[in-house]
């Protein structure tokens, strides 16, 4: 069973993240990890209370908005204080604008900013029962994965987001997204890795290469590089099989960053790679990710040229690829493989044969599977993978984020590249097609 396993992930839109995580604890017989992410929200469904009553020390909790207001469009929150029915709003009166604390239909607290979301260090009133009120952004998310008894679960508190389907003590590998849309593009898991191997370039003047083999010893003789691995002497530099050390095979990894006119938004257009050898490419930027199979690569002058390309099963709600449909005013579910979903209007021109259909659940969306069959106001949907959708849902259809790419875009793009090759493979130059973005 593992004590220790290495968590990587890429949140939306950002750069891949690794991060160690010892067990908590067992549960159904096999090791439970929690691990926390900064939160990722760009407004303020959920918020974070911190308040004082006179005398007291200070409490902390979290509420989720229980609706818009009318008049200011803009969210309410009600929650409870030692049993007593509370609520922060927003009021434009001639005392106060914009955010106010009620107690007991009382103003104890407020803030007089006109601001999108209740965050700020109140003004208590004169004869208020608090001594402070403060709000802010939940800081982080707290991530929980555990076996359920047939597979390896990620859970947001109950919300099942990512699965491995393994039957192993361990989870280790690659995870299937189940409901996530907002937080990962993807997840993956490996053991701890206790050491790592690094080596020093007196001309760089740094630690610019890292290497995949432990030894237990190393030295030099004769300008010759020797390890010792397990009681064994290994001469370096003499096997022709490429990565492999000690008998075990492994592959090679290169990182570098795009980062001319850093202040303006670029579209990063294709990839080029002066090499003796394709390369897989996973992509970056401060906006977008993609990535490029090795062979996708296109030899052109004795170069290799190749499209970006977004990363596969990834949803940009923001894109052309991705076409709101409406709610079906009735479903056959007859046949799993053949659900027919009828509306009461013709459906989009754009929405095709291959396309997926999810629906809208909360701030998720969820799969509900893949268009077989489109007739004027009918849809015809494959559920085998996916689920079933009910009439009050709103449905979206998504192209292949693949065959849909435009390239990446954002200030910056760093380029993982990684071949598995055992022959020798020689890079000498990388390059890309940039232009300016007038989004």
């Amino acid at each position: 069973m593992c004590d220790c396993i290495k968590i990587n992930y890429i949140p939306i839109g950002g750069e891949p993240v690794s991060t160690e995580v010892i067990s908590n604890g067992i549960i159904n017989s096999k090791n439970y990890y929690e691990f926390s992410i900064p939160a990722q929200s760009s407004g303020c469904d959920t918020i974070s209370i911190t308040y004082q009553l006179i005398g007291e020390e200070p409490v902390t909790v979290e509420v989720e908005s229980s609706g818009v207001d009318p008049e200011t469009n803009k969210p309410y929150y009600d929650f409870n204080i030692n049993e007593t029915g509370v609520q922060i709003y927003p009021l434009i009166n001639e005392f106060y604008n914009n955010w106010v604390f009620s107690y007991e239909n009382d103003v104890e607290a407020f803030i007089p900013i006109d601001t999108p979301c209740p965050f700020g260090t109140y003004t208590i009133e004169e004869g208020s029962i608090f001594e402070a009120f403060e709000v802010s952004l939940v800081s982080e998310q707290s991530f929980t994965i555990s076996w359920d008894g047939i597979k390896w679960c990620l859970f947001l508190g109950e919300s099942l987001l990512w699965v491995l389907a393994e039957d192993e003590d361990c989870p280790i590998g690659n995870w299937d997204n189940e409901s996530d849309t907002t937080y990962f593009s993807g997840f993956s898991t490996e053991e701890c890795e206790p050491k790592r191997t690094v080596t020093y370039s007196k001309v760089s003047e740094g630690w610019n290469s890292f290497w995949s083999y432990q030894p237990d010893w190393m030295t030099e003789m004769n300008s010759t590089f020797y390890t010792f691995k397990e009681g064994e002497l290994w001469k370096h530099n003499v096997n022709t099989t490429r990565n492999n050390f000690y008998g075990q095979q492994y592959g090679s990894k290169i990182r570098t960053i795009f980062n001319e006119q850093p202040l303006e938004v670029k579209v990063f257009n294709t990839l080029s790679l002066n090499s003796t050898h394709t390369w897989t490419a996973d992509i970056y930027t401060n906006i977008s990710a993609g990535s490029i199979d090795y062979t996708y690569f296109v030899e052109k002058e004795n170069q290799w040229f190749a499209y970006i390309r977004r990363f596969d099963n990834t949803i940009d709600v923001k894109a052309l690829s991705t076409q709101g449909v409406g709610s079906a005013n009735s479903i056959d579910i007859t046949d799993p493989t053949a659900v027919e979903l009828n509306f009461s209007f013709n459906v989009d021109s754009s929405i095709s044969i291959g396309d997926k259909l999810y629906k809208n659940s909360g701030s998720n969306l969820i799969l509900v599977g893949t268009i077989v069959g489109i007739s004027s106001n009918m849809i015809i949907v494959d559920t085998s993978v996916g689920s079933i959708p009910l009439i009050t849902d709103f449905l979206i259809s998504v192209k292949n984020s693949q065959a849909e790419s435009f390239g990446s875009r954002g200030y910056y793009m760093n380029v993982y590249l990684s071949n598995d090759l055992t022959e020798e493979v020689k890079l000498f130059a990388i390059g890309s097609s940039v232009f300016k973005s007038f989004l």
